[in-house]
């Protein structure tokens, strides 16, 4: 089963927009999980919510939100406050400038472990695969051109996605041979 978007909206670059969603970059499939289980009987344990004062087991119906105001103090938050207090979004994020790669790697494997984005749709994903090889981001271009021609192989923009494939890979391969010298 293919992910479902954590968010979709728009990325804009001065004038130009691309939709795009925000995907998961780790998949249910990849995470391993394991059962709570009895030692002696091997048996699934089951978890209740337990009462820290009274010890009782507390249903599912009596369980709400709370906000520690104070030591061993609680507000209760109902699910219509946090509606109500919901943040209105233009669904854009604007790019304002790219960040430089020295020094900000581990913030941006950081980013790139948390989600990824792609284009919503194949006009979109070949015109941010032409932004990002424009601004010199040939490994990040590299990788939508490959998504693009995964999707289209027989039109005319196919072929230019294949020829800007090409440059990116090539301009990879000088940079790598630079880094070596």
């Amino acid at each position: 089963m293919a992910p479902r978007a954590n968010w979709k909206g728009y990325l804009r670059l001065s004038l130009v927009s691309c939709p795009i969603a925000l995907y998961p970059a780790s998949s249910l499939s990849e995470k391993v999980s394991f059962n709570r289980i009895n030692r002696k009987t091997d048996n699934r344990l089951k978890q209740q919510n337990v009462d820290s004062e009274t010890g009782e087991v507390v249903t599912r119906d009596d369980t709400v939100r709370g906000y520690e105001v104070a030591k061993g103090e609680y507000m209760v938050v109902e699910d219509e406050e946090i509606e109500a207090v919901q943040i209105e979004s233009t669904r854009t994020i604007d790019i304002d400038q790219f960040v430089p790669k020295d020094g900000s790697e581990a913030a941006i494997e950081c980013l790139r472990n948390a989600l990824r984005a792609a284009p919503d749709y194949a006009d979109a994903m070949f015109n941010l695969a032409l932004l990002l090889q424009r601004n010199s981001k040939h490994a990040e271009a590299a990788e939508y051109w490959r998504r693009y021609l995964a999707n289209d192989t027989q039109s005319e923009w196919a072929a230019r996605a294949s020829r800007s494939l090409k440059f990116c890979e090539m301009q990879l391969r000088l940079s790598a041979t630079s880094v070596q010298r």
